[in-house]
């Protein structure tokens, strides 16, 4: 049975996942505004830019939601502010607080649903295993939530982020050359995916 906790905040054995909030502003503003975070993502942002991109993540998400799902990751023994990750679904589900999945389906019986992932963590908390918490921790939600499979972006210049996707499960299946322009560098960018297999209850 899912409860509607899942919607608010998730736990690791170092993190706190709870949804994105107003009052995370400034430390997303610090974290998406860090050179040294975004080099492999985009553009300093404007203010304006930033503006509506934290609009558009701490918007309402509820059934049948397709926006993003962004939580904020906090270290359990400290409280501070880690990073950011987050969840796009791709196609239609209506997904009841009884547990019940109802949407389209393949001819197997399967909802043809795919989520997209995306995270950031902060520098000083880098290299020590939060991204790879969240992610799995986001792969175990794509689970209770139905998809099929999960897939993420990243310019392949970010080896970093290339051995964390490896390593928990994702394949690299599409390289797209010189698709990316970061302060007028163009980087290659990859695709990696992940199937998963159907929530046990």
């Amino acid at each position: 049975m899912i409860s509607e906790t899942w919607l608010v905040e998730l736990y690791t054995r170092q993190l706190w996942l709870r949804r994105l909030a107003q009052s995370d502003y400034a430390d997303y503003k610090q974290l998406v505004t860090d050179p040294a975070v975004i080099r492999y993502c985009f553009d300093k942002p404007s203010t304006s830019a930033l503006d509506a991109s934290f609009s558009e993540q701490i918007g309402a998400w509820g059934k049948g939601s397709t926006g993003w799902l962004s939580f904020a990751l906090i270290e359990k023994s400290s409280s501070a502010f880690v990073g950011v990750v987050g969840l796009k679904l791709d196609g239609e589900m209506d997904c009841e607080m009884d547990g019940e999945m109802r949407g389209e389906f393949d001819e197997r019986g399967a909802a043809p649903m795919s989520a997209e992932l995306a995270y950031m963590i902060s520098v000083k908390f880098q290299r020590r295993g939060f991204a790879r918490e969240a992610v799995l921790r986001m792969l175990q939600l794509c689970q209770t939530l139905g998809c099929n499979s999960v897939v993420a972006r990243v310019v392949e210049d970010n080896i970093a982020s290339t051995k964390l996707l490896t390593a928990c499960g994702f394949d690299c299946i599409e390289t797209y050359s010189n698709s990316v322009l970061i302060e007028g560098v163009l980087f290659d960018d990859s695709l990696f995916k992940k199937r998963l297999s159907p929530a046990t209850a």
